[in-house]
């Protein structure tokens, strides 16, 4: 009797260890059929998917060669240098005692109004390779690449580093400012004939090259004979010169932080904004960069006598480290055709390829990404705010009269973040980043010839042309240190380079969130953004979608605003199949609730 008891539980036992793997098996299918339900039902309403790759079309017809795009150009630059993707020039010899441009506008057309204040985003102008050095002068960057085989040249300067033929640009560079605003036409003149840090205001990144360059334009804007002079009572008294320095230098400030901390000319930077991280993250491997990598047999054949690495290190490098890798050659190459060093056919062969690969690279990123007012939002509004602050000073306000000589004058302050210090002119030294990042906040065309050239410049001018108070227009001009400035016109001013200053002010209002942080976080990439489509990314879109455009606004608003109407139906439909689900799941586990309570528990 006992052992039939003892053989009776055991099989009561093994029947409950069986009867429940049966039952965790049923929950396990009915699982895997809810998600596959899921799927089903939301690939047609496009929830799926993710952050789709930019579709670079609408850019080909702007799609040039290496040794025709600057046909137009002198064999010259009119900083000084030459273009550089002309790969035989002329000597350009010395610009001393040469003042580029040659009218009272220098070559640009005459305005309306006298000058009141203008903003300058500028990027450095030439430099040495950054490969194997630390890329920032804080030296947040430790590790090194392996110098390429083919760059043995010996530059005068560190790598990164601001070369001699760049200080030489930005000193022409603050010749030309000095012509216009000082002792050019008499709507032009802005500023005195000496420095005067109530009128002009320097800001740069933490960047050696950013630095030298702010300083290198100063020094043209303000050159020697312009410093500040010794007391007669002093000098009269002593062997000391008439000047403070040396032929009378003058030393201008230039400002700037941490560059961990810099929002404002470091918009794009890692970390900066997250929707746009993911977004660069994905383009990256998108069949329009790392696709056009992959096209460049050739190319990636070469890669292991161009770079060093061998054949295995590379096919094992992730898709933006080699991304990254060609990028890197391409700059070698951008500096040696820049001083015109040769090197062997076999190595300029792959310029072209180079060139190509980074054109691709920067318009995924900033003409596909439809997140210029994101990256670039930060300083567009404090340019606005700027010249809104310049319109309030011009009319009288005694806040803006009163920060001018009190907190605006406190040691190191300036509002740069906000731009509420009254300034004539501000001159703001960045990267080619800042430019993308400016230009795609504009709604123009962030990709000039696959990177912002050296010294590649956005004036905004603001001119006063009536006695009413809102009498004030906003111009736009833009160019390099191989093209002159000229009106740049986008969606700020409705198609034009010059509106009203309101129009422009609102222009901005209207684009630039006013939370840009909150913004760059909100619903990147959450399953709330996806459905309802809140906030989500548009990488097909043109910079020139922004709103704001002229003759298009209406039509795209109202296309916005049925997609963002679908967006909800789809969302609300969705929402609604999901709680089903797990509703008929529920009714299914009650109904058969008492025979699976039994089967857990053995008699």
């Amino acid at each position: 009797m006992v052992d039939e008891a003892e053989k009776g539980t055991s099989f009561d036992r093994e029947h409950g260890r069986h009867m429940r793997r049966q039952c965790v098996s049923r929950k396990r299918q009915k699982f895997w059929l809810t998600v596959l339900l899921l799927v089903a039902v939301a690939r047609p309403l496009g929830w799926a998917g993710g952050v789709c790759a930019s579709h670079p079309g609408h850019h080909g017809a702007h799609d040039r060669s290496l040794h025709r795009r600057a046909h137009h150009e002198k064999s010259t630059a009119w900083l000084g240098g030459f273009p550089v993707d002309m790969l035989e020039v002329d000597d350009p010899g010395d610009t001393d005692g040469q003042y580029p441009g040659t009218s009272d506008h220098d070559g640009l057309p005459p305005t309306r109004g006298d000058l009141k204040a203008v903003v300058i985003v500028a990027r450095h102008a030439d430099r040495a390779p950054q490969n194997h050095a630390p890329a920032y002068a804080t030296g947040t960057r430790h590790e090194y690449f392996r110098p390429f085989p083919f760059d043995n040249t010996t530059w005068d300067v560190d790598y990164g580093q601001l070369t001699g033929l760049g200080m030489r640009q930005c000193f022409n560079f603050g010749r030309f400012l000095r012509r216009r605003y000082i002792s050019g036409h008499a709507a032009d003149r802005l500023l005195r004939e000496r420095y005067d840090h109530e009128q002009t205001h320097v800001r740069a990144t933490d960047v050696d090259r950013t630095l030298v360059s702010a300083q290198a334009v100063m020094q043209g804007l303000y050159p020697a004979k312009t410093g500040p002079r010794i007391s007669r009572e002093v000098e009269a008294d002593s062997d000391l010169p008439r000047y403070g320095m040396p032929h009378g230098l003058q030393m201008a400030p230039v400002h700037t932080r941490l560059y961990r901390d810099d929002r404002l000319l470091d918009g794009s930077g890692r970390g900066r904004c997250p929707r746009w991280d993911a977004f660069t993250a994905a383009a990256v491997k998108s069949s329009a960069v790392y696709g056009s990598l992959s096209n460049q047999s050739a190319l990636l054949e070469a890669l292991p006598a161009l770079t060093g690495y061998g054949a295995e290190e590379i096919a094992a490098l992730p898709k933006r480290a080699k991304v990254g890798l060609v990028a890197a050659l391409r700059d070698v190459r951008v500096c040696q055709r820049s001083h015109r060093l040769s090197v062997p056919p076999n190595i300029s062969a792959f310029d072209e390829a180079l060139e190509q690969v980074t054109i691709n690279l920067n318009r995924a990123k900033w003409d596909a990404s439809g997140m210029g007012a994101l990256v670039g939002g930060r300083l567009l509004r404090s340019i606005a705010t700027r010249l809104q602050t310049a319109v309030a000073g011009e009319n009288g306000d005694p806040e803006v009269l009163s920060l001018v000589k009190n907190e605006c004058n406190q040691k190191g302050h300036d509002g740069d973040e906000v731009g509420n210090c009254w300034r004539k002119l501000v001159y703001y030294s960045g990267h080619d980043t800042t430019l993308f990042d400016l230009r795609a906040a504009l709604g123009v065309p962030a990709v000039i010839d696959g990177i912002a050239p050296y010294l590649s410049h956005v004036i905004f001018e603001l001119r006063r042309v009536g006695p009413e108070d809102d009498a004030f227009q906003v111009t736009v001009l833009a160019g390099h240190y191989a093209q002159r400035p000229r009106p740049l016109r986008g969606p700020f001013c409705g198609g034009h380079a010059t509106c009203a200053a309101s129009q422009f002010m609102a222009w901005v209002n209207d684009t630039v969130p006013g939370d840009v942080t909150t913004a760059c976080a909100a619903e990147s990439e959450s399953w709330l953004g996806r459905l309802f489509g809140v906030h989500r990314p548009t990488p097909s879109a043109a910079p020139h979608a922004v709103r704001g455009q002229e003759g298009d606004g209406t039509a795209a608003d109202a296309r916005d605003d049925a997609s963002g109407r679908r967006g909800l139906l789809q969302g609300l439909l969705l929402c609604s199949l999901i709680l089903l689900v797990p509703v008929a799941f529920l009714a299914l586990r009650g109904w058969r609730r008492q025979p699976m309570r039994d089967a857990y528990e053995p008699i």
